[in-house]
């Protein structure tokens, strides 16, 4: 993705260098959790692991809620309840 990034932008570098101080700790979170990913497929089933990933939605949803101060907090809660309860169905089986 990085080598496109730098095809179709003119200013790219200038951007990363100007940048570097927020996008390092992005990246090594974004690193970070990547191995700990493949930690954890060697541990249990795929499936599991990637759907206990995906509720990465839920602490989004709460963040744009109250920090972000977004709308539409009632549409995105259904959503949270049952992967929720889907987590709690994949602990208990």
């Amino acid at each position: 993705m990085f080598p496109i990034m730098l095809y179709k932008s003119q200013r790219s570098i200038k951007d990363i260098t100007v940048n570097y101080k927020a996008l390092t700790p992005i990246g090594l979170f974004s690193a970070l959790g990547l191995v700990f990913q493949m930690i954890a497929i060697n541990l249990t089933l795929v499936a599991n692991v990637i759907s206990i990933k995906r509720t990465n939605t839920i602490m989004s949803v709460f963040l744009g809620y109250f920090i972000f101060k977004e709308k539409g907090m009632t549409e995105r809660l259904p959503g949270v309840v049952i992967m929720v309860a889907g987590v709690l169905f994949i602990t208990l089986s």
